[in-house]
């Protein structure tokens, strides 16, 4: 990876590695091995997809990853839904308790945003955000 990563002139800082809950399990501890070594790089992981799989809580304690992706089943009903903002906060809170960063999937309206934002959601995702952008356009912009 370190090899890859000059001869590209890539920065691991630049890199953020998204790993689903649902593929890690396979095998705990050599996902748990590969983010450990990719993170001493400088990369970063986030756990994609959190709250659909059957052990999330024991999971998201076990993983050394930077952040939370909080799964956009849950997010995009949250404002009609109270089990669904309830598992949401939930999510958060223990996120937050071990140092992670959140990240909201599926923020399609103002209203969700704002909930999101006073749960205190550190990033949103979703087309209220902004449509999907080729690179160009990012890199034009930003």
């Amino acid at each position: 990876m370190e090899e890859k990563l000059a001869q590209y002139g890539v920065h691991p800082q630049q890199i953020i590695f998204e790993v689903t809950e649902s593929a890690s399990l396979t095998n705990l501890g050599a996902t748990q091995d590969m983010i450990k070594k990719l993170m001493e790089l400088g990369c970063e992981f986030s756990i994609d997809d959190f709250g659909t799989g059957f052990s999330t809580f024991s999971y998201l304690k076990q993983l050394p990853a930077n952040s939370v992706k909080v799964d956009g089943s849950f997010v995009k009903d949250m404002k009609d839904n109270p089990i669904d903002r309830a598992l949401v906060k939930s999510i958060c809170e223990v996120a937050r308790a071990l140092n992670k960063t959140t990240v909201a999937e599926f923020v399609e309206d103002e209203e969700t945003a704002l909930e999101l934002r006073k749960m205190g959601v550190n990033f949103l995702q979703g087309y209220h955000i902004s449509k999907p952008l080729g690179i160009n356009v990012i890199t034009e912009r930003y």
